[in-house]
């Protein structure tokens, strides 16, 4: 299965795929992943369709020299790139194992260190020519419209799976996205900016005048409509 991998990568997706017209609509589970670590090779820097490709053959080829290999029936194929910066020297992709040391690794081979954290984790299934479709759902959808969680600083990696089969419709693959739960003042802010032009017309007024609510908006009471309360002993 994992040699199937070498005329495979996620960057090459990205660049070569374009979103879809009806992206699919996909929920993530959220996962609160442990520490590890990936050893492989590395690339980083243009002619992605090219290079990458050619990164997860070399891993086939060397696959023994690494050591330690924690499952032998998955990959990992990591990116790693800065947020504010589409320089190709800020970018870089690793194909690789998860290992459960790091000692005697080769020289060139790189080593990633995935710290714990929290992921949103979306499953692709089918084939990977439809895999464009689910990145640019996450990141021009899911990313943009959640409003629970909020993209992190960390590297995004994809998982593959006993499930993953490149040719075949029932292929499934994972790809994890690094998030962290939005802060709390993010909602107060959003509140405000809905709401904040009602709010800044509070003014404090009789409590016993109100029925015991203090503090009600100016807006309901300019507008309140003149409605008297109901005598309910009218009715019986």
């Amino acid at each position: 299965m994992l040699k199937r991998l070498a005329v495979f990568s996620m960057v090459v997706i990205f660049v070569g795929v374009a979103f879809a017209e009806d992206p699919p609509q996909l929920e993530p589970t959220i996962a609160d992943v442990e520490a590890f670590d990936v050893v492989g090779l590395s690339y980083g820097g243009p002619d992605v369709m090219e290079k990458i490709p050619m990164l997860w053959a070399g891993l086939m080829e060397r696959r023994e020299e690494i050591e330690a290999i924690d499952n032998a029936g998955t990959a990992y194929g990591i990116t790693i790139m800065a947020h504010d910066t589409e320089s190709h020297e800020d970018f870089q992709y690793v194909a690789g194992y998860k290992v459960l040391e790091t000692e005697n690794v080769p020289e060139d081979m790189a080593i990633v260190r995935i710290d714990a954290g929290k992921y949103a984790v979306f499953t692709h299934h089918g084939l990977l020519a439809t895999i464009g479709q689910t990145i640019g759902y996450i990141y021009g959808v899911w990313a943009q419209t959640n409003g629970e969680y909020e993209l992190r600083d960390a590297p995004q990696f994809e998982w593959y799976g006993e499930k993953f089969n490149p040719m075949g419709e029932d292929s499934q693959m994972e790809i994890y996205i690094p998030v962290s739960e939005k802060a709390a003042e993010y909602f107060e802010s959003a509140f405000e900016a809905v709401f904040g032009d009602f709010i800044a017309k509070r003014v404090p007024v009789n409590s016993e005048a109100v029925g015991g609510i203090a503090n009600v908006p100016v807006g309901l009471i300019e507008n309140a409509p003149d409605v008297r309360p109901l005598d309910i002993r009218q009715k019986l």
